[in-house]
């Protein structure tokens, strides 16, 4: 799924540009954002509380907010191969 977003922003950069223009600031835009920050926040709390030291929370946290779902994936990817056998 991480790669698929990943493709998906590459692609969408290289057809349409940059998504930091005037035309693009619709109301569906802040609700997308919204949507975005309100998932980020326990995402965040998450990391937050799993990880050992403050500075990798931090920055995981920075990860998360720069590239969403792509993160998310790969965080949730590099905890499960932290799993022993018997969890």
């Amino acid at each position: 799924l991480g790669s698929l977003m990943l493709l998906t922003l590459v692609y969408t950069i290289f057809s349409d540009g940059l998504p930091f223009r005037s035309d693009l600031l619709t109301p569906w835009m802040a609700a997308t954002l919204v949507d975005f920050c309100i998932n980020v926040v326990p995402i965040a709390a998450w990391v937050f509380y799993k990880e050992s030291n403050w500075i990798s929370a931090a920055l995981w946290i920075v990860l998360l907010i720069c590239f969403g779902s792509v993160t998310t994936c790969g965080y949730i990817l590099l905890q499960l191969m932290k799993l022993s056998t018997k969890e």
